[in-house]
């Protein structure tokens, strides 16, 4: 269900300017419920790239961990050097993760965010006396959840499963099996 605006106590003196006013409402409505509708639709692809990437992310390193105790001596040799085949499974994790970052963080994190900042614009916009609807929910949202910390979030939803990633493949290159 959509949310829905709120309407100003304000009557226009003629008909003429009441079936003006009404179509600026209807165009108000329709101008924000377009912005609405794609922040939820950029919200809705961030969360799924964003579930079904780390998804297999974390898969691929928890299939680099069973490769390592199932195959304790599977190396691949290498010109001056033997490695472990989970190091080249965590390697494609480790690609992967980097992958979908690039992508969330610098293409649909950040035009979430312009449209994030339109509605807002919008909002503003309506809450000035002479507009004859009142939005707010970006606004609130925003309030709620500021950019920088959005932010942080985001970080840290990569970077909890780089780390743990790093600290595998330094194990396997340094003190694991070889």
């Amino acid at each position: 269900m959509k949310p829905s605006p709120q309407t100003r106590g304000e009557e226009p003196a003629s008909a003429d300017e009441s079936a003006s006013s009404s179509k600026d409402q209807v165009a108000a409505v329709q101008r924000w419920r377009t912005v609405i509708d794609t922040q939820m639709h950029f919200n809705e692809m961030l969360m799924r790239t964003r579930t079904a990437g780390v998804s297999i992310v974390i898969t691929v390193f928890g299939a680099a961990a069973v490769g390592l105790a199932q195959y304790p001596n599977r190396v691949i040799m290498m010109p001056g050097t033997t490695i472990h085949i989970a190091v080249v499974v965590i390697i494609f994790g480790l690609m992967l993760l980097t992958t979908l970052f690039v992508l969330d963080y610098f293409y649909f994190y950040r035009m979430l965010l312009a449209v994030v900042q339109h509605g807002e614009e919008i909002e503003a916009e309506s809450q000035k006396a002479k507009s004859p609807i009142a939005f707010n929910l970006t606004c609130r949202i925003s309030d709620c959840m500021p950019k920088r910390r959005a932010s942080l979030v985001l970080l840290l939803f990569y970077g909890i499963p780089l780390v743990s990633g790093l600290i595998f493949l330094t194990y396997l290159l340094t003190i694991g099996p070889a």
